[in-house]
């Protein structure tokens, strides 16, 4: 089951009631709500669904036919796989024991776990569908980890049995995560969780409902501190601060850190209930994050990753159906191509030969249409402070703005000014006629 959220916004200036919005995967409605929006109030939405089949999934949300619907429909593309690797690299089998536990059941049918030594950490980093769980720092290849990350490769790290204070700490500063204080043993105390951020997507659904948020937290006996900084997102927090669990993002790139070893020796974490679910829902959280897929607005162009292609003959499909061929000669000698055919809105499919390699959820920019109205004098102010040295010209209405332009074209046309002159010219006349006329009359009757 996955959750879609979405944000809908009433850009009008009337309420609306009973508007439906509908969830489409694989073009087939799969949920809908109906919803009330007061005048520019935003609210966001969540649908539950079930996915019918891995590989890529075309969904969108759309609203009712309304005065402009161009603005009533989203797109995203959500690519799903049907197996999920993990490699768990650790110098202790025994230290990794309780993380293979969780991920190897029944239920977990589609994922495949492996333990290596953190010396034989691959080279080769575009295995596809791999999620990476380092136990400990030791004999770990730093540089390597770091190249991974920038090749947009997320993975999990918790602290080994022994952990090294100076090997630990070079990895988070390696990071910026900031720096590891010190490995805190309580001998005759222990410490439990204090705060839990139950909107991270790890704890979605996890409980039957809102009220059912309650984990029984582990007996920590010892736990790694880390001075945090600001790039470090706290998922779970003990009661004197320190982060249990904790989230960095660094683009595409999400590294899950755990604060203590996953033995007993450390706390009784891999015996609760909690860390089963905990494990896997973060492994698949790894899993999901889509390193070959691209979000961005219709007109921009799409950059694509050539670097891993074996064959430079691509083509594109766009959203109507429709294909574009990408010749060699534009793509030889590049590790990046953008692709500008970008005009339509929804989900385009590009492919090495036969192999989807990369897809795009292509979205019109919401500033396009939000129904935002400026006076005359503020735009000519925003003209004017732009640098533009021209005459600026206001229209009313669209006769108006009709009329403006034949005039700027030819000029005022002078006939009808002439006319007004005669006009009053007549007027004028008339009353120094009439003015005459009655002097003529009153010196005629003087003289008589």
């Amino acid at each position: 089951i996955v959750r879609f959220n979405t944000v809908v916004t009433n850009n009008s200036d009337k309420p609306v009631i009973g508007d439906v919005l509908s969830l489409f995967v694989d073009g087939k409605r799969s949920a809908q709500k109906s919803i009330d929006l007061k005048a520019g109030q935003s609210k966001q939405i969540s649908f539950k669904t079930k996915l019918p089949k891995t590989g890529l999934i075309d969904a969108y949300v759309r609203l009712e036919d309304d005065n402009l619907n161009a603005d009533n429909i989203r797109y995203l593309g959500v690519f799903v796989p049907d197996r999920i690797n993990v490699t768990i690299y650790s110098q202790n089998k025994s230290d990794a024991k309780y993380i293979k536990a969780a991920l190897v059941n029944d239920f977990n049918s589609n994922i495949k776990v492996k333990i290596q030594k953190p010396e034989q950490f691959s080279q080769n980093l575009s295995d596809k569908n791999v999620v990476r769980i380092f136990v400990g720092t030791a004999g770990l290849n730093l540089k390597l980890l770091k190249k991974m990350s920038l090749r947009n490769k997320s993975f999990i790290v918790f602290p080994a049995e022994n952990e090294s204070l100076s090997s630990f700490n070079k990895l988070l500063n390696d990071f910026k995560l900031g720096n590891m204080n010190k490995i805190v043993s309580l001998n005759n105390d222990y410490l439990k969780f204090d705060k839990i951020d139950f909107n991270h997507p790890i704890f979605n659904d996890l409980f039957l409902s809102p009220k059912s948020h309650k984990i029984e937290s582990p007996i920590i006996k010892k736990y790694v501190k880390i001075n945090q900084n600001g790039k470090i997102k706290p998922i779970i927090t003990l009661l004197d601060n320190s982060v249990f669990l904790s989230e960095v993002n660094r683009g595409k790139t999400k590294l899950l850190l755990f604060s203590i070893a996953p033995t007993l020796s450390w706390s009784n974490f891999p015996l609760k209930g909690i860390f089963a679910p905990i494990i896997e829902r973060a492994v698949y959280y790894l899993a999901s994050n889509n390193e070959n897929s691209h979000t961005t607005f219709a007109g921009k162009p799409v950059s694509i990753d050539l670097r891993k292609l074996i064959s430079l003959n691509i083509k594109a499909v766009l959203p109507s159906g429709n294909e574009v061929f990408i010749s060699d000669d534009k793509l030889k000698g590049k590790s990046y191509f953008n692709f500008t055919n970008t005009f339509e809105a929804g989900i385009y499919k590009f492919y090495s030969g036969k192999d989807l390699f990369y897809y795009a959820s292509v979205n019109i920019d919401p500033k396009e249409i939000q129904n935002k109205f400026y006076n005359s004098r503020t735009i000519s102010k925003t003209i004017k402070n732009s640098g533009f040295v021209g005459k600026i010209i206001v229209a009313d209405n669209y006769l108006s703005l009709k009329n403006k332009i034949i005039q700027s074209r030819f000029g005022t046309e002078l006939w009808r000014l002439f006319l007004l002159l005669a006009f009053i010219t007549a007027i004028i006349e008339m009353f120094v006629s009439k003015s005459s006329k009655k002097d003529l009359a009153t010196l005629d009757k003087n003289i008589k």
